[in-house]
């Protein structure tokens, strides 16, 4: 029970701020969404628009099971909600988006899961109006649609997930994730290119003889249009004696005819193009642990790095490639693959990319610190931007936007967050997470202030102002309510 002169408290913070000026937030911000049921939520991709909007994509939980396919889109300057698409399959169980993009007109394509008539998972593929999240098109693949050998059509599970999608130069969409799965076990290899405008299937390609062993987990895009994508695939007796084996296919964009595929042990979870145009994969299975460049013209390999540690996200360029995984980080010398330099931190990175100077971001799940930036040259911390005091942040995708900040998504706890990095030095995360900013324009109103005593009183769900709740508990205390009184007098960067 609140203590009743909680209200009174606060009663006088209200009306001492009617006459108190607000400031604006500083620069950076942390937002964290939640869905109407107010459990777990948890966002797993981010992509940012060429006016510095950031999209991100996750789920949010909705009812009191499952969870929704949710797309929302944040101001650049102040992590202030500009819309919000929320997509609920048939069966009203768990959809979820796992990988998200922007074309060149800036609409917005995310792929992911849905539950569809009880079927199983379908691999789901949306685009949404870049102004306002409005649905463009929706295609929603069961594997009974899609034309398969007899050999796959008898192994055939009912999952279906996209698991990685972008865009080619001319607007079409490329998703790439694993077809007729079950449950927990891959299916299918699996590539589709649907026609930008209306999400038309233009060709797909799926690999994979016995079903329950093949996935593709990355697609990118070269600079001729052509698709690359990258997983691991098997057949019964590599699944038991010898491992998934790394897969890197090479298809041409117009028709998806396989151009080459390149293969080795383990499994390609990362792809990135050199400016030569080799591919560079990286990734971890089964002991396995394998960096490979591979020839862009026939995919032959031409380098590998095995590395003594789990590997999961590698970014490339001129100096070399950048690979992060369990605990480390390391770079590798872009004409034989020797490692040039290592750096041991206590985080499991999940996400990498590299600004225009070529300087190097990670982040995962730490304790220590959420997002690094390392010198791309030596490897030494430009900074580490601090993690949440209260929570541990798992990110999982990061993104860098034309002035070289970065934005972090992934959640706190049971919290779909995504926060706002100044790029020069981290020292804003975190700071205009302010405490009672309920719709995130960098202020504390007297509106906001009533709706934390009330959810603090219990007449109303934390879900209406998580910005109150500091230690994301799912609980707001007379602390947390002072913080945000706080905040009102002093602005959310005071």
């Amino acid at each position: 029970m609140i203590n009743p002169s909680l209200r009174w408290n606060v009663a006088i913070c209200v009306a001492v701020l009617l006459a108190w000026p607000l400031s604006q937030s500083a620069m950076g911000w942390q937002v964290t969404t939640s869905g109407s049921a107010c459990t777990v939520d948890a966002a797993q991709a981010v992509a940012v628009d060429g006016s510095g909007d950031v999209v991100a994509a996750g789920v949010t939980a909705n009812e009191t099971f499952g969870g929704d396919f949710t797309v929302v889109k944040l101001a650049s300057a102040t992590g202030q909600e500009r819309w919000r698409q929320v997509i609920d399959g048939d069966v009203h169980a768990f959809d979820s988006a796992q990988a998200v993009t922007v074309d060149s007109s800036g609409d917005v394509v995310a792929a992911g899961g849905m539950q569809m008539m009880e079927r199983g998972f379908d691999f789901a593929v949306v685009k949404l109006r870049g102004s306002d999240g409005a649905i463009l098109w929706r295609r929603v693949i069961d594997n009974s649609e899609v034309k398969l050998s007899q050999r796959q059509r008898e192994d055939a599970g009912p999952d279906d997930d996209a698991l990685k999608v972008t865009t080619d130069p001319s607007g079409d969409v490329i998703a790439a994730g694993v077809l007729a799965g079950y449950e927990n076990l891959n299916g299918l290899f699996f590539v589709i290119k649907l026609r930008g405008s209306d999400g038309t299937e233009l060709w797909h390609y799926a690999v994979g003889d016995w079903s329950p062993g093949s996935q593709a987990d990355t697609v990118i895009v070269d600079k001729d249009g052509d698709v690359l994508a990258g997983g691991f695939t098997t057949d019964f007796l590599r699944l038991f004696i010898l491992g998934p084996m790394f897969t890197v296919v090479k298809l041409d964009g117009a028709t998806g005819a396989e151009l080459w595929q390149g293969n080795a042990a383990g499994e390609a979870q990362s792809l990135s193009l050199t400016p030569e145009g080799d591919v560079v994969g990286t990734g971890s299975r089964i002991g396995a642990l394998s960096t490979i460049r591979l020839r862009g013209s026939d995919g032959a390999i031409m380098w590998r790095n095995q590395a003594a540690q789990w590997v999961s996200v590698v970014t490339a360029n001129a100096a070399g490639a950048i690979v992060a995984g369990a605990e480390a980080v390391f770079a590798l010398n872009p004409t034989d693959g020797t490692q040039m330099w290592y750096r041991s931190v206590e985080t499991s990175f999940e996400a990498a990319a590299t600004d225009r100077n070529g300087d190097v971001f990670a982040a995962g799940y730490s304790a220590a610190s959420s997002v690094l930036k390392l010198n791309a040259a030596t490897g030494m911390d430009l900074w580490p931007a601090p993690a949440d005091p209260d929570a541990l942040l798992d990110v999982k995708a990061l993104a860098v936007d034309s002035e070289g900040d970065v934005v972090a998504a992934g959640s706190i706890g049971p919290d779909f967050v995504v926060a706002k990095l100044n790029g020069r030095d981290g020292s804003s995360f975190g700071v205009p997470r302010c405490a009672g900013d309920c719709n995130h324009d960098g202020r504390v109103g007297v509106d906001e202030l009533v709706n934390g005593v009330n959810v603090a009183l219990g007449a109303a769900t934390v879900c209406t102002c998580s910005s109150f709740d500091g230690d994301h508990d799912r609980k707001v205390t007379v602390d947390e309510l002072v913080r945000g009184v706080d905040a009102a007098l002093n602005g959310c960067g005071g």
